[in-house]
């Protein structure tokens, strides 16, 4: 389902790979290109599906995709309600594609927001002329240009990518899991001003930023067949199922930022920067030997 070979050597602009996504402290050359922090999300996403998210919560998910043909209201699963075994079964394995497909985009796309001026020039940064300061100058030999008054304002960028999902025919049931990924999800006031007082620094309003945050999205969406996405795109969530799965998005983000695991890289002299961007091996090492404890079942008690 996941595609790891495109994300092992993506098929990227050189604006999109240049953007950073972790960086190291102040005196260090170290950082972890966006796209390779939001790859490992996604494994470790589809690894938690498969290992560690029990059954009853799978269950759950997949019985909160609603259909937005039905008006939003209508079950997938209530269309297998007078089935036979057999048929209740199928769909329900069916909805189970969807709804783990759903995770693994989500948490492809859950940093996307960090595509954006406010963030790359990091102008509140404790180190913003040292490493930062540095990875903002490749930035903009990439002709990304930070423009010229980009006052500071608090620009979440959970915030950003929710409002980078809903431009991209996201239901706000899916992108708010995005926009709730630090632990808080984005109210209507935020919202609005997200998508219309803060275009500077979100780049709302160039082409270019607009152009590279478009590719990005693009670019996580090739990584599920074209008809699961078509699907996914068709359906809502109930809030149980976006409550479990920002939860799930949010334990895949606090594992893949493990920098003891998944370590940064060297920031590399520009000449050879993009020859050198891929998912560092020492990532796939650890996603091939990840050991996730056995998911939680309620036991009956057996006492009186």
């Amino acid at each position: 389902m996941l595609n790891t070979a495109l994300l092992s050597r993506p098929q990227l602009s050189n604006q999109a790979q240049i953007l950073w996504g972790k960086s190291g402290d102040t005196d260090s050359d170290l950082w972890l290109p966006l796209f390779v922090h939001l790859s490992d999300t996604a494994e470790i996403a589809a690894i938690l599906w498969d290992e560690w998210v029990a059954p009853g919560v799978k269950q759950a998910i997949t019985d909160g995709l609603y259909s937005l043909a039905a008006g939003g209201t209508e079950r997938r699963a209530g269309a297998f309600e007078h089935a036979t075994v057999f048929e209740h079964e199928a769909g329900f394995e069916r909805n189970a594609v969807l709804a783990k497909s759903a995770l693994v985009l989500l948490a492809l796309l859950h940093d996307v927001g960090k595509a954006t001026p406010i963030f790359q020039m990091a102008p509140d940064h404790p180190f913003r002329h040292n490493n930062a300061g540095m990875l903002a100058d490749h930035v903009e030999n990439t002709n990304l240009v930070f423009p010229g008054k980009v006052r500071k304002a608090p620009t979440p960028h959970a915030l950003t990518s929710f409002g980078i999902l809903k431009r991209h025919g996201w239901h706000e049931s899916f992108a708010v899991i995005a926009g709730s990924h630090h632990g808080r999800p984005p109210s209507q006031d935020e919202i609005r001003i997200i998508m219309e007082a803060w275009k500077d620094q979100t780049g709302f309003n160039n082409k270019s930023w607009r152009g590279v945050q478009d590719e990005l999205v693009m670019w996580a969406e090739q990584q599920i067949e074209l008809g699961i996405l078509k699907q996914i795109k068709a359906h809502r969530l109930s809030k149980q199922a976006q409550i479990l799965l920002t939860g799930l998005v949010i334990m895949a983000d606090w594992i893949a930022s493990d920098e003891q695991r998944f370590p940064l890289i060297r920031v590399a002299a520009r000449a050879s920067l993009f020859s050198s961007l891929s998912v560092p091996s020492s990532h796939s090492t650890f996603l091939a030997t990840l050991d996730i404890l056995s998911p939680f079942f309620c036991m009956a008690s057996t006492t009186a």
